[in-house]
C-alpha cells in the first residue's frame, strides 16, 4: 500500500470514529484486511478492463505521478455512455 494511503486510512478511522483509539484501530484493521481480500492494492497491475472499454472509452490510465498514485486521462465527452453498457457486463464496471 502507498504511504500516503495508509496515512490517508489512518486519519479517516479517527475522524470517522470520533478519535476513539480502540474503535479506530477496529476500524481501520477491518480496512486493511478487506483491502487484502480483494487484491485492491494490486488492481491497477493486475485488472485489465473488458475489449469493449479498452476500443471504444475514450482515456485511461496515463501513467503514476511521482508519489506513485495513478494519473487517470478521462475524455468523457467523446465516449458512448450508452452504447458501451449496453455491450459491457455491469460487474465489469463497477469493482
Amino acid at each position: 500500500m502507498y504511504t500516503f494511503t495508509l496515512v490517508f486510512n489512518i486519519i479517516m478511522c479517527f475522524a470517522a470514529r470520533s478519535f476513539d483509539l480502540k474503535k479506530s484501530e477496529k476500524m481501520l484493521r477491518e480496512n486493511l484486511e478487506w483491502r487484502a481480500r480483494i487484491g485492491a492494492d494490486k488492481l491497477l497491475e493486475t485488472y485489465t478492463p473488458p475489449e469493449v472499454l479498452q476500443k471504444y472509452y475514450p482515456g485511461g490510465l496515463a501513467g503514476f505521478d511521482k508519489e506513485g498514485r495513478p494519473v487517470w486521462i478521462d475524455t468523457t465527452g467523446r465516449a458512448d455512455p450508452k452504447g458501451i453498457v449496453h455491450l459491457v457486463l455491469y460487474s465489469n464496471i463497477i469493482l
